[in-house]
Order: C-alpha cells, then structure tokens, then sequence
C-alpha cells in the first residue's frame, strides 16, 4: 500500500496498512529532535557575567524561541531569519554549544524549505563544534538529522552512513530513543532502496531497542518532552496559533506509536484551537490527520468525514496542492473498502492538481516542496497499478509519461511541463457524473465548514441558526462512506462505470498523436513502457497500428533491482562474461513481447524505462542467440508527452568536436574531490570525425573551454564532447562535464544554452554510478535537459569506457551518419554490431544511448 499524506511538517505514514514510523526522516519533525526549547546559557556556565552578556545571552535565547514557534507554524523562513539572528550572537558572545543549538535548527530551517545544500552546510558547521564540546548526544543527534537531508536529496549512501554513526553514538551513551530512532530512518531508507527485508529487520530492532511495551508507553521519550515543554511555553506566552500546531505535532508522534485514543485527542485540541482563531489551514491539518488516525482503527465513516472536511477547506483557502494530498487519501481510503472504480476517480482527481500545479497554472509554496518520491510518485504508481488491473492500458500509460515528467521535476526542479501534461488524465463522462454526486452529496457540508470557520463569538444569531440546522442534517445527509455508496444512483453510476472503464478514458487526440508519432518515423517503432510495482512488473507496448498491449511479470521490485545491479556489474567488469543476466533480465523485459513485436514487425524500440532499468542499456539483453542490439534500434526517450521524436532532422552534418586530451583536471564535488585524467585516443576521435566529415570544427584542450565553446555550439548541427562528464543521482549541481580547459560546466549551467539548430550532442566519456540509491533520474534529466536546449537528441553513456573502445565505436558511428540516409538510432545500433562482429564484449559497446529524437 503506498503512503498517505500527514499534514503538517509534511510527515509521511506506512502503519499496519499505511505504517508510520517514528522517524525524524521524513519531513520538519525532526526538528523536534534538534535542540528546541533548550536554553543555551544553561549549557554554558563559563560565559561572562557583565549585564551587557547577560542581557546579549536572553536577546539570543529569546530569538532562539521565536525560531521555535514560527517553526511550529509552518513559518520556516521567519524561523530561519530569527536562528541566524540567535546564531551571530552566540558567535559573538564565544558561546559553543549555543552555536551548535542555532547551527543545528538553521539547517532544520534549511531542509524545511527544501534547500537541502545548505541544510547540510549547517549540520557539517554545527558537528565539529558538538564534537570539541564532547556533547556525544548533540553529536548523534546532528548526524541523524544530515541522514536525514541525504535522504531528502537522493542519497541514500551518505544517508545510511551518517544514520549508523547516529545510532553507535547513541548505542555508546546509553541513549535507546535515539537508538530506535536511528534505526527506524535506517528502515525508511532501505525501503526507498527496495530493501524491505532490511527495513524490517530495522524495524524489529528498533522495537527491541526501545523495549518491548515501552516505546508505545514513552513515544519519542526526549521528544516527546520537549514537546511538551514547548507547548506549556505556548500555553503561557498565550501563543494559540503554537499551542495548535505543537498539539498536532503531539498527536503525529502518538500515531506513530499507534497510541490512537492520545492521537486523537491532542489532533482534536489542534482542530478545535484552530477552529478558536480562524486558523483555516491548521483546521484542515488537523482534519487530514484525524481522518487516518481513523483509517488505522478502520473506522472509515469517521475518516470519510475527517478527510472530506479538509477537502473542503483546503478548497475553501485555495490551498491546491494540500488539496492534492488529500484527495490522493481519499482514493487511498476507497481503495481501502475495495472500491477501485471510485478509488481512480480520486486519484486522478489528484493527480490532475499536481499536473496543474506543475504546469505552472498554480505555484506550489517553496517550503513544500520536496523529493516527488515519497510525495507525488507514489499516487501515480498506485493509479497506473489499478488502471493497469482493470485493463485500462491507454490510460496506464498516460499516467506513466506523467510520472516521468514528475520525475524530471523532482530532479531539475523547474520541468513545468506543456500544454499536454498540464490536462493531466482525462476523466470518463461516467467519472465526471461520479464526482457531480459526490459534490451534491456534500454542498451542504461545504456550507457546514464556512460557519464553523466563523468564531462563535462572531456570529450573526442568523449564522448560528443555519448552523444548527446544518448540523442535525448533516447526520442524515448520506455523506459518510457506506451511505454514500449505497445510495441507488451512486450504486447505478458506479455499475455504469464498471462497464465503460475498458474504453480506455484518453484522450483520443493523444492517443492518435501518439501513433502518428510512431507510423512517422517508417522504421516499425513501437514504445515500450515498463512500470516497476513492489509485486510485478508491467509491460506496456504501444503500436502504431493496434491498441496497447499489456503484459505482466511476476517479478517483485526487489529481485527486479538486484538482477539489474548483477547486469550493470557484469557489463561493466570485463572479465565477467555478462550473458546469463542478460537473458534472465530479456526474459523478463523482452520475452514476453516478442511475439507482439514480430506481429508489428518491429525495428525499433522507443524506450520509456522506469526506476533503476535505467542504469542498463537495453541494447545489451541477450535472447539466448544474440543481442538485442542486433535485432532492434534502441531510441530512449524522456516521456512521450515532451518528445517529437519524429520530426525530421538537418542532413547536413556539421560538428563541433571538442577533446580533452593532455593533463589532468582536479574537481571538487562537495567534500569529495575527483580527479580526471586527459584521454589520449579523444584526440584520435576528433581527429576521424574530422576526416569523414569536412565540416568539422576541432578544439583541443585549451582551446576546448566554454569560453570557446558554446557560443559556437548553435552554428552546428551536431556537438560531440570527448571528454568526462559525470551524471550525480539526485543532484544536477553536481551533474557536470568536464572542458579541455579544467573548466566545468553543471547540467543546470546547461539548462541556460540555446541550441535550437543542434541536431545531436555527444558525450562520448560520461559515467554514471549506480549503488541502488537513485532511480536513474539524473539520466532522465540529462537528456531532458539538452532537449530543452533546442537540441534534438544526445547520446551518452552509462559508464566510462577507455577511451581507445570509445573512439572505434565513435568513428563507425560517424562514417555511418555522414551517409545521410540512416537515422541516429541506426548508425548507433550498426555501430554497436560492427563492434560484436569482431567480437568486442559489451562493456564497449553497451553502455552508449540515444536520448530523444532517434531519427
């Protein structure tokens, strides 16, 4: 079952059959953890004891706790304003550990508003000074909060290293809350990594750490307390709008520990302070979470009704993307009563909001905005997961290409998508009258929740009238789960959908764009989606002649992803012989369509890959007889809805060929520092190209620099770099190539080119690591990007190959393309058979793949 969405410092949840861990990781909770409502001067005695100190020592603590209370209302940039102001004057005063209080809450700040870089630069600021003050417990905390934010940023190694360093420490002073803690982010991240034998021996270990009956006694023991003494601060500064959100606060951590009766009592405190001062979207907050506290005691009346109030006020206060979340818990919960039909309706509903957000027709707010993995995708998976249940194949893959371009976003954070996305799934004429009943079973709830917003003490005797009314029909209004779907035209409707759904509920216009696209490239291309699920693997092929055919491998993801990395290692030692994985990840991928292929008498294959397939090319599975690479052009595409991959390309090849040849280059990559020697044979490449192609500008080292370099790039119609380039999971800053020059150039740097002229840019020494930490969107985004460029496509590789492999497989690649009338796609695919003939291993010839327009 995937997550729902927990408002309020954006918590994630996967209990019994949505658990919600007690975990820091994922989102502002972890604040809670860091030094909120702890007093700096008690911690530093030494300081000196002038009144002007003294008085410098409350400003700092004063700001300290403003920094707390803006945080707790979701204030996260008044927050970050008043710990740096706190933090100068810690700095100031000489004062160590109130630094290490300040530094350690800027980077929760930090995180909060998605700033993750930062975020890290004050945890790392904040850990040497814990360590010189011998604070072994602040040294474990701060470690498990930069867990955390590699965590949020993709990188899932970084973060299990510094959650074990956390959990040792604790471990070492004794500290068994910290120590389940630790382990329960470890679980969270093992899950992210397809590891769920792993999370859950994590989280067995986390149980027995806290001890057996006494984690769900003591929640978040520390946390909890601070907590509290926050709250009676709030309570007695006449803080409200603090006191609602710490309560709410309270309730997430009792729900954690599935302590359901406190849950709900400290969330219905928040509603009903909320309600008190007209707080509309602390009022929804606590609406949201009340109704899963319901869905964990499967009362679902009760969680319809919690759910379906936020709605209504999240509609009320224009807060779209909250409104989102909540309509994806809605599908969730119908799901939940084995009601698929009404469960897509909601999700798609969802869905469409994201789209719209995305696309530009709404700003999301900055302090929401996350990774999509835990947020966005997994609404997506689940509805494509049920369409493709029902057979609903045209559908599936729309939501597929839309994950795709979620994932773009996630990665490059400012994909908005076009006009075509932005429509999001279309909805059945039987959807639409669904959700007309919907609205008219709940039009006088609407009512219900403006006048309740209203503070009793201002309403008009008529408002308070109407209200009462509202009230005693609101109990006999069938707006609850059960009445509502046991009401005869609901019923009606909901068979009338039943019905219909396999008309696939596209857009036909799409969809015949779609095939147009296919029929026009005359190379009998089909598009490949595969969609990787926790329990199977789904295969979409769509064909420019017939409908979408759907086939399903029983496959978990787990098992799909270790085959995965057993390929990637055995296509990338040389002296491994590679083929059994190849074929046992072709019987999975291929197999099963290939007698669909031959009917289409298939020469290419437009390939959308999901999640880690993309770190294997698909060119390198093995039928037991050949490669694939000898039967089908491979062509990789972003997503379908952002890709013309059958507009017609220039045919006269003029390249710029830029080479790093001599020397080394030195470059720093956080707190690593990487080093790239020249490539001897790039030269020799460049060299050749320019002997096939007159048209040929060369620019060696030096030379070669973006100085030099890109102004020129838009008077060519291809660019080829023989030179590094590394693609970073999860980080586009640190996606770079490398110039001739020891210049670098970042992909976000790229995203600034204008190269509409450009037809093809090669990288012809990039690499890319994969370690089971990322889903392969730093390549997504790579070749998205140069798209967005102007330019129609670009080659890259998956990993380094030495550069004298390089050059042979590059010069056959360029005889063949000066021919003029082969397309990209099959100069790669016969430069890649020339290479098998004369009995090359893979690890040549593999990794190289054509990103976008293949023509």
């Amino acid at each position: 079952m995937t997550l729902p969405s927990i408002d309020s410092c954006h918590s994630q949840s996967r209990s019994r059959s949505w658990l919600l861990l007690f975990t820091s990781l994922i989102g502002g909770l972890s604040l809670l953890a860091a030094l909120v409502g702890q007093s700096a001067q008690a911690q530093a005695p030494n300081l000196p004891q002038t009144l002007e100190a003294a008085t410098r020592q409350d400003e700092a603590d004063r700001l300290l706790r403003e920094g707390v209370q803006a945080y707790s209302a979701s204030q996260f940039a008044v927050a970050l304003d008043r710990w740096q102001a706190a933090l100068a004057i810690y700095q100031e005063l000489g004062d160590r550990p109130g630094r290490t209080v300040a530094l350690t809450n800027i980077g929760e700040a930090h995180r909060s508003l998605g700033q993750y870089a930062e975020a890290i630069a004050a945890f790392t600021q904040a850990l040497p000074i814990a360590q010189e003050t011998g604070d072994r417990r602040r040294q474990g905390l701060i470690l498990g909060n930069l867990g955390v934010t590699y965590y949020a940023t993709g990188d899932y190694t970084l973060a299990l290293e510094n959650l074990q360093q956390a959990q040792a420490i604790a471990q070492d002073v004794g500290d068994r809350e910290g120590i389940a803690t630790a382990l329960l982010n470890q679980a969270v991240v093992y899950r992210a990594l397809g590891q769920p034998e792993e999370a859950d021996r994590r989280v067995q270990q986390a149980r027995t750490a806290g001890g057996e009956g006494e984690v769900a006694s003591q929640p978040a023991g520390e946390t909890m307390t601070r907590l509290e003494r926050e709250l009676r601060i709030a309570q007695e500064q006449g803080d409200r709008q603090g006191e609602a959100a710490i309560q709410g606060a309270i309730g997430v951590l009792w729900l954690n520990q599935r302590q359901y009766d406190r849950a709900i009592a400290a969330m219905q405190s928040q509603l009903d302070i909320a309600r008190e001062i007209g707080d509309r979207s602390l009022e929804a907050t606590a609406l949201n979470n009340l109704g899963l506290v319901h869905v964990e005691l499967q009362q679902y009346p009760q969680a319809m009704d919690m759910l379906q109030d936020s709605l209504l006020v999240k509609q009320e206060i224009g807060d779209r993307e909250g409104e989102a979340r909540t309509l994806a818990n809605l599908g969730r919960l119908f799901l939940e009563q084995d009601q698929p039909a009404m469960a897509i309706v909601f999700l798609k509903q969802a869905v469409n909001l994201w789209e719209a957000l995305r696309a530009g027709l709404q700003q999301t707010n900055p302090d929401i905005q996350q990774t999509y993995t835990d947020r966005v995708a997994s609404t997506y998976r689940l509805l494509a997961d049920l369409l493709l249940r029902q057979d609903r194949v045209l559908e599936a893959q729309q939501v597929l290409d839309l994950l795709k371009v979620q994932e773009l976003d996630d990665y490059l954070r400012d994909v908005r998508g076009n006009e075509q996305t932005g429509r999001g799934i279309a909805l059945s004429e039987e959807e639409r009258n669904m959700l007309n009943l919907y609205d008219r079973a709940i039009a006088q709830g609407r009512e219900l929740v403006r006048l309740r917003a209203i503070a009793p003490d201002r309403r008009t005797p008529a408002q308070q009238q109407r209200l009462a009314v509202l009230v005693a029909a609101e109990q006999n209004l069938a707006r609850t789960f059960d009445d509502f779907l046991n009401r005869p035209e609901v019923a009606a409707a909901l068979d009338q959908l039943s019905r219909t759904t396999r008309r696939q509920n596209i857009d036909p216009v799409q969809f015949t764009a779609l095939q147009n696209n296919l029929r026009n490239l005359n190379q009998n291309a089909v598009l490949l989606y595969p969609l990787v699920l926790d329990d199977r693997l789904e295969l979409i092929l769509v064909t420019p002649f017939s409908p979408p055919i759907r086939r399903t491998v029983n496959v978990p993801r787990t098992q799909l992803n270790q085959a995965v990395l057993e390929l990637r290692q055995s296509l990338t030692d040389i002296r491994v012989n590679p083929r059994p994985s190849a074929q046992r990840l072709y019987n999975w991928l291929v197999r099963p369509l290939e007698a669909d292929l031959a009917q289409a008498n298939t020469q290419t294959i437009v390939y959308a890959p999901d999640g880690q397939l993309r770190y294997i090319p698909l060119a390198a599975l093995h039928d037991g007889t050949q490669w694939l690479a000898q039967r089908y052009r491979v062509n990789y595409i972003t997503a379908a809805s952002l890709t013309e991959f059958d507009r017609r390309p220039q045919r006269d090849l003029r390249v710029l060929a830029g080479a790093f040849v001599q020397g080394e280059v030195s470059v720093r990559v956080g707190t690593r520092e990487l080093r790239f020697p020249g490539l001897p044979f790039a030269g020799i490449e460049v060299e050749n190209i320019a002997a096939q192609i007159p048209n040929t500008q060369k620019l060696i080292d030096a030379q070669f620099s973006p100085q030099a370099t890109v102004p020129r790039m838009n008077d060519y119609t291809v660019v080829h770099l023989a030179t590094h380039a590394q693609f970073v999971a999860g980080s586009p800053e640190e996606t770079f190539i490398v110039f001739g020059n020891g210049d670098r150039v970042t992909l976000q740097d790229a995203s600034r080119w204008s190269l509409p002229n450009v037809e093809l840019i090669v990288l012809s020494a990039c690499q890319t690591a994969v370690s089971g930490e990322s889903n392969g969107e730093e390549i997504l985004g790579f070749g998205f990007q140069m798209q967005r460029t102007g330019a129609r496509a670009a080659i890259a590789s998956l990993w380094r190959v030495n550069d004298e492999g390089t050059e042979a497989l590059m010069t056959q690649f360029y005889r063949l393309l000066n021919q003029k009338t082969i397309s990209k796609a099959e100069a790669l695919q016969q430069a890649q058979i020339s290479l098998i003939q004369d009995n090359q291993p893979p690890f040549f010839w593999a990794p190289f793949i054509l990103i976008g327009n293949g023509l």
